[in-house]
């Protein structure tokens, strides 16, 4: 099987599948692979022969959505556990065909990521395809009504945010093309009218923060962001300790506690078993100095294993060694929502 070998750098963010190929199933069989990460690529092969995408590796860690269901054509306001609010006005919704819906019951499936560790568990990092941003929270929305899947004309979306702010925030929309990437981000476009926030808005009844956006005109992921500061950026290198571990059944995040953010690495080594953020992507590296926690996850057959170390100040050209262990999903689980 052909690996590939072109670095992609416009999809840097998103985790590769790339094809290798494998020594026959023994208690610790290994993937010869080569290349970078890439948003293409072949399903990774794991035993049996079966062909398993990283995200449905993960899958197990993904959040079940929150249903809530509203009445199409009228103005409601709806709001989900964690504080994200949804303004729908009687225009909201549309068919495929794009035909208005204004009448009938319309269920909204909504997952709401407002920690490094939500984002983490979803797959989600906080990242455009060249830059890195700074997150108020972002959510994951699905519309259907009698089983059909709905689309948006415009609707409203507050994101609940734990103090006042003045820090403009933008609407961006995740880029999911790629069904084995992380996910990454595309801003709206130019400022316009209600896809930014001047800073948060309190409400005088609840006295919560909120960012809010008048004009949202998508159902998928949705993120409330500010591009980071431009500084200067660290390289970082996260070698996995034991080669039993592949970039085909591991996921790599960076977490930036002081601005909300993840970011994922933009390259993987086979030669040195090593991830990489940073180098000539100089945007996608982390600004130096700023405290950081590296995640490492990895799957083989139906065994979880992970690593996390906190609290590292970033140094340019950093090298991290993740010495990986068996742990339950309960587990890491649990370490993941304490981020």
């Amino acid at each position: 099987m052909k690996s590939t070998h072109a670095i992609l750098m416009v999809a840097c963010m998103a985790l590769l599948l790339i094809a290798g190929c494998r020594k026959p199933n023994n208690n610790r069989t290994t993937d010869i692979n080569t290349g970078p990460i890439s948003t293409g690529g072949q399903p990774a092969t794991f035993p049996g022969g079966s062909q398993t995408s990283l995200n449905q590796l993960f899958k197990d860690l993904r959040y079940t959505p929150e249903v809530k269901c509203v009445t199409a054509g009228i103005l409601q306001v709806v709001t989900f556990s964690k504080g994200t609010r949804l303004t729908f006005y009687p225009n909201s919704f549309k068919n495929a065909a794009g035909a208005t819906i204004t009448s009938g019951t319309v269920c909204i499936e909504m997952i709401e990521m407002y920690k490094p560790g939500d984002m983490i568990s979803n797959m989600a990092t906080t990242t455009t395809s060249t830059d890195l941003l700074r997150s108020g929270g972002q959510v994951h929305i699905n519309a259907t009504k009698d089983g059909q899947k709905v689309y948006a004309n415009k609707y409203g979306i507050a994101f609940k945010q734990p103090a006042p702010s003045t820090l403009p925030m933008e609407l961006f929309y995740g880029n999911t093309n790629n069904k084995d990437s992380v996910v990454t981000w595309g801003f709206t476009g130019g400022g316009l009218p209600g896809t930014t926030a001047a800073g948060t808005t309190l409400d005088t009844v609840t006295f919560i923060s909120y960012n809010i956006f008048d004009s949202c005109t998508n159902f998928n992921f949705i993120n409330c962001d500010v591009l980071a500061d431009r500084g200067p950026r660290a390289q970082i290198n996260i070698v996995l300790a034991d080669t039993i571990y592949k970039n085909l059944r591991t996921r790599v995040f960076i977490v930036l506690p002081s601005v909300n953010a993840v970011a994922t690495p933009c390259r993987y080594v086979p030669a040195t078993n090593t991830f990489e953020l940073g180098g000539a992507d100089v945007w996608h590296g982390v600004p130096v100095g700023m405290p950081i926690s590296i995640i490492v996850m990895s799957k083989i057959e139906d065994k979880f294993y992970y690593f996390e170390q906190t609290g590292l100040p970033a140094v340019d050209g950093m090298t991290v060694t993740a010495n990986l262990t068996n742990q339950s999903l309960d587990y890491i689980k649990a370490k993941l929502a304490g981020l």
